[in-house]
């Protein structure tokens, strides 16, 4: 399952406040994104529930995204992630974290 967070504040150190657009819930994740602009306050991030959960196996900080490569099929959905921009759409992949 997949949560739609808004990205609602942003530290110095790639630290982002997210609040989950269904719930309200808000979350502080360090985040790096490679291959693309780093995401601004209003963006949207398309994330697995399991990486917010720090009682998941898989929770990790920081977390590293960059474009989703074609030839990489074998990707769990946990390390697909979503961005939404003013501007543009992104399906990324979890590098690490």
């Amino acid at each position: 399952m997949y949560s739609v967070l808004k990205i609602i504040k942003l530290n110095k150190v790639h630290e982002y406040f997210l609040q989950d657009i269904k719930t309200n819930k808000e979350y502080r994740l360090i985040l790096e994104f490679y291959g693309i602009d780093y995401p601004k306050v209003n963006d949207f991030l398309l994330l697995n529930e399991n990486l917010l959960n720090p009682n998941h196996e898989r929770y990790c900080q920081p977390y590293a995204f960059g474009i989703l490569e074609a030839s990489n099929t074998k990707l769990d959905k946990i390390d697909l992630v979503g961005l939404m921009t003013k501007d543009k759409q992104y399906l990324l992949q979890r590098r690490y974290g």
